[in-house]
């Protein structure tokens, strides 16, 4: 392309492959791929953490590893590092009619 007789970019004789043009087909697909591989993978995240508490309560189930008020745990936030999720401090554990259990609130540890 040209303006006023001076090239606007670099001209080679060379094949172009900078200029590749990608369709619309294309761009449309890969972003249909984009979010079905993230949606993919937030899911799994979550049902796996699930399921690895599960694990880990109910294989070997004790007094000592049941939270208790006070205790230090991991928030889950949105970054996918562990090392990187917030610390918080458990104010109160919500246990089942079976004993186990379900649910605690917790609150953000201030640094």
């Amino acid at each position: 392309m040209c303006l006023n007789n001076r090239p606007i970019t670099y001209e080679t004789n060379e094949l172009e492959i900078f200029n590749k043009v990608v369709d619309r087909e294309t761009l449309t697909r890969r972003k249909l791929y984009q979010s079905r591989l993230l949606n993919s993978w937030t899911k799994w995240k979550d049902q796996y953490l699930l399921q690895l508490r599960t694990a880990h309560n109910f294989t070997n189930p004790s007094s000592e590893r049941n939270l208790k008020s006070g205790d230090i745990v991991l928030v889950e936030g949105p970054k996918k590092s562990k090392l990187l999720w917030d610390m918080g401090v458990v104010e109160q554990v919500i246990v089942g009619r079976d004993g186990h259990e379900h649910a605690l609130f917790a609150h953000p540890k201030d640094n």
